[in-house]
Parts: C-alpha cells; sequence; structure tokens
C-alpha cells in the first residue's frame, strides 16, 4: 500500500487491494488520470440543464403571475444559491478524487455511509425509472409521426401498448449502452444531445417567430404583480423552487467532479455553465411557449405538440429523436452514474461500475411498474416527497464534515474508507445519523414555513402558491450541518476531558462519544 503523504495531495499511488471496504471503480483516481477541463463541466451542464423541466420553469412562473423579466431574474438568482452546495461538495471530489459513497464513508463512518449512498441512489433509480418513460413516450412519437398505423394496437399491458414497450425498451438499452463504457462516453453523448436537441429548439423559435412576425418577448408580459406581499408571495416559493433544482445533485456530483484536473477547472465550469444554462434554457422554453400561444391560442411548452402544428412528419420524428436524446442524457449525467455507485457501494468485492449500471436501470424501471396502478403512483411520489427534502439533511452533514470539522484535509486511512478510529465506533457515526435525523424533521415541516410567510406578509399570504419543498431542502440541510458541528463538538469535548480519580472499577470501552 501507498506511504503517500496526507493532506491536500494525499492520493493512492496503487490500487485498492481485493479485500477493501471501497470498489476499484470507487477509488481514489491518481492525479495524473484527472483530465477534466472547465469546458468538461460546462459541456456536462448543459447536458444536464436541457431536459422538460428546465425548458418548463420559466413559464411556470409567468403563469403564476410573473412578469418575464422577474421570471428569469427568480431562475438566475436560484441558481446561483443552489451552486453553492454543488461547490462545496466538488471539492473533495476534485482535490482527492473522491466519489460520492466515500465522501459519505468520511461523515458516516465505513459502514454507515452506505445507508445515504443507498437512500440517494434510489432516489436516482425513480427519476432515471420516469425520464425512461419520457423519452419512450418522445420516441413513440416518432414511430407514429412516421408510420401512423403502427398506433392502432389495441392491446396493452398496464396501459403500455406495444409500440410504447418498443420505445421504452430503446431508451433503456441506449441509457445502459452508454453509461457502462465510463465518465467520459457520458459526458460526450450528454454534449452531443445537448447541442441536437438546442439546435431543434432554436429553430422551432425560428420557424414561430418568421410566422407571428415578432422574434423576442416583452419582458413584462405576464406581470400580476400590484404591490410588494403580492410579489413576495409569488418570489420566495419560486426562488426556493428555483435554489433546490439541482440540490439533489450536491450530492452526486463529486462523481464527476472527481475527474477534475483541477479545482480550478471544476469550479470556473460548473459556476459559469450552471446559471448560464438554466436561465437560457428557460427563456427559450417562454420564447417558444409565448409564439404558441400568439399563434394557435393555447401555450404549447411541449416541443412535440409545437411540432406536431408544423404539419410534417418529419419535423415531428426529428423533435422527437431530439427530445428522447436530452432525456437519456440527463438520465445519464445526473441519474444512472449516482445510481450505479451507490449499489458498487454497497456490496464493493462483487459490484463494479457495469453491473452497478444494470442494477440501476433494473431498479429504475421496477419503481414504476407502472406508476403502481393500485394507488395511482400516491406511494412512488410520497418517497420522493420524503426522500428528496432528507437529501439536504445528508449534504449538510458531508459539507461540514468536510468543511469544518476536518478542514478539508484527510488521511491515507481515510482515502481508504477504512474509518473509525476517530469518526464512529465499529464503522458507524451516531453523531451522522442524529443530525441527519434532526435535518429530515425541519425538512418535512414546510407548513411552518408557510406559516412563517403568512406572518411575515402581514396576514396576506392565504395559501401556498407553488409546493414550498425547496425551503424545506435548505432548512435541512442547515438543521443538519449545526446539529452535526454541536454534536462533534460534544464528542471532542468527552473525549479530550482527563479521566477524574476513582476507585470504582475501570470504565467499559467509551462509546463514539
Amino acid at each position: 500500500m501507498s506511504t503517500a503523504p496526507s493532506g491536500p495531495d494525499a492520493e493512492l499511488a496503487e490500487p485498492f487491494p481485493a479485500d477493501s471496504s471501497v470498489s476499484r471503480d470507487l477509488a481514489t483516481i491518481p492525479r495524473a488520470a484527472r483530465t477534466w477541463r472547465a469546458s468538461h463541466f460546462a459541456a456536462l451542464w448543459c447536458a444536464m440543464c436541457l431536459g422538460l423541466p428546465t425548458f418548463t420553469l420559466a413559464t411556470g412562473f409567468v403563469d403564476l403571475g410573473m412578469s418575464a423579466r422577474q421570471a428569469m431574474g427568480t431562475i438566475l438568482l436560484g441558481s446561483l444559491i443552489g451552486l453553492v452546495p454543488i461547490l462545496l461538495t466538488s471539492h473533495a471530489g476534485a482535490r482527492y478524487g473522491l466519489a460520492f459513497p466515500v465522501q459519505a464513508r468520511l461523515a458516516y463512518g465505513s459502514r454507515g455511509g452506505r445507508v445515504p449512498a443507498f437512500v440517494r441512489g434510489l432516489t436516482a433509480c425513480v427519476w432515471f425509472g420516469s425520464n425512461v418513460w419520457i423519452g419512450g413516450t418522445a420516441l413513440r412519437a416518432m414511430f407514429t409521426a412516421l408510420w401512423p398505423s403502427l398506433a392502432t394496437s389495441g392491446v396493452s399491458f398496464l396501459g403500455i401498448d406495444p409500440l410504447q414497450g418498443l420505445a421504452l425498451a430503446i431508451v433503456w438499452t441506449l441509457n445502459m449502452a452508454v453509461a457502462v463504457r465510463g465518465p467520459v462516453p457520458i459526458r460526450r453523448f450528454g454534449t452531443g444531445s445537448a447541442m441536437l436537441f438546442l439546435g431543434v429548439l432554436i429553430a422551432l423559435h425560428a420557424w414561430t417567430s418568421a410566422r407571428t412576425g415578432s422574434w423576442g418577448l416583452e419582458l413584462s408580459s405576464g406581470d400580476q404583480v400590484q404591490d410588494t406581499a403580492s410579489f413576495l408571495r409569488l418570489f420566495l416559493p419560486a426562488l426556493a423552487a428555483s435554489a433546490s433544482f439541482w440540490a439533489t445533485q450536491s450530492l452526486g456530483v463529486a462523481d464527476f467532479a472527481r475527474h477534475a484536473a483541477s479545482q480550478h477547472a471544476q469550479a470556473v465550469g460548473q459556476a459559469l455553465a450552471l446559471p448560464a444554462a438554466m436561465v437560457a434554457f428557460s427563456v427559450l422554453g417562454l420564447l417558444l411557449s409565448s409564439g404558441a400561444t400568439r399563434l394557435y391560442g393555447e401555450q404549447a411548452w411541449d416541443p412535440l405538440r409545437l411540432a406536431s402544428h408544423v404539419g410534417s412528419p418529419w419535423v415531428v420524428a426529428l423533435v422527437a429523436v431530439a427530445y428522447a436524446g436530452a432525456t437519456v442524457a440527463v438520465n445519464l449525467t445526473a441519474h444512472v452514474v449516482v445510481a450505479a455507485n451507490a449499489f458498487a457501494s454497497l456490496w464493493p468485492r462483487w459490484i463494479d461500475h457495469r453491473k452497478g449500471v444494470l442494477l440501476a436501470g433494473l431498479a429504475g424501471i421496477l419503481s414504476q411498474f407502472w406508476l403502481w396502478p393500485a394507488d395511482g403512483g400516491l406511494a412512488l411520489f410520497g418517497w420522493l416527497g420524503l426522500a428528496l427534502p432528507c437529501l439536504g439533511a445528508v449534504a449538510g452533514v458531508i459539507v461540514w464534515d468536510y468543511w469544518g470539522v476536518r478542514r478539508t484535509l484527510l488521511t491515507l486511512t481515510e482515502l481508504e474508507g477504512t474509518i473509525g478510529s476517530d469518526t464512529g465506533a465499529k464503522g458507524w457515526n451516531p453523531a451522522a445519523f442524529l443530525a441527519t435525523a434532526f435535518g429530515c424533521l425541519l425538512a418535512s415541516g414546510d407548513q411552518l414555513y408557510a406559516g412563517i410567510l403568512h406572518l411575515s406578509l402581514g396576514g396576506s399570504l392565504t395559501g401556498r402558491v407553488i409546493d414550498l419543498g425547496g425551503f424545506g431542502w435548505f432548512a435541512g440541510f442547515f438543521g443538519a450541518a449545526l446539529s452535526y458541528h454541536l454534536l462533534m463538538k460534544l464528542a471532542s469535548c468527552r473525549k479530550a476531558r482527563p479521566a477524574a480519580p476513582s476507585s470504582t472499577p475501570p470504565h467499559l470501552p467509551h462509546s463514539w462519544l
């Protein structure tokens, strides 16, 4: 085993041994093998942002009563806020070549770290399955546009006809085929898919603009705000939604940041691309929706619906292929890698990256099968509603453990994943789990934030305009970080306290405190 020094330059010069508690695919990446530049991270974020949720974000805010200018400003500010936890967790990945499951072990213990990694992986699997469905629906639109007779099949299983099943199988297989090849092919596929979809969207905007005679957007359009209280009633929840849009990715981003050639590369690439891509793609969606409203009297925010008005099946097919490709790109960059690494961290001796990808693919499909018809998918989305805010608490513990407790300095023992001597008994750190539980409690109290907003606005808030879950994520983050800091301080004080003279028999070995 390497005897390289501890600290900022610590790294393993040799592969992990066969009995290591960390998979070889999750081992720290040697500095010479970290080659991603700022442009690579910029391309990665462009691929992640170019999806349907981003495309409809600004349109949703305008529908609620904001002007276009206010919607764009809210998205920009929210993206800058959401960028902070992403950069904080990326630092350890870039400095030491650490993947997220290994980061989790630093705070939760060599065994306990598998719990947050597994929860994050399951959440990623659910989103993976939903994106496969979206991409399959887009691909089915291509088939029916080019061969309308294929849409006439009356045979179905759980609402899935053979054509839809074929489209789902193709999209799922494409996800798997690219993901098993590793981060570089994923990044390249994402960049190409994003460029194709962006080009298609710009072409659609040019087509609608040529027919309407207007190439721009009235920045005050949609403004229904009459006073400050009315604006805050829209702005605060919208800002929370924008800030937490990529909040869960703050946990998985280390899986890519570990490939960075330098801290400058990952920080600059992400800081420039994330806010710019969010605003640009949201505005493009707003432009297309505005043009469709002027042309057809409806907000055709769905690119496929807008393409259907062009009148050419080949245009619909092109848009459908680009749409499906963009969905696959988002899946690969935001969900599949995270889920695969989570599975690899659970059983490192038996599961490598390829097997982790296949398990993630199977779990993603099973999680949707098919939206659990017995309850209409309520249990599925109830899981997401619980897991996503609580992941903010996990992020708070991991960020504070790295920045506040360890001050960004790790030892080789910690890098190898053999944690336990200073952060947990028998591979578990109860302080991290207690702090996470407290953060989850705060994260789930969205009614509390509604009451606070109600009081702060002088009683003018009669109800939540949009989901306040974004506030919950940040409440969980800061609540968990603060409680973890206090618990670790208490543990440090008790360890440092000298033993008082006593004639009683020696105590049993002390616990994690």
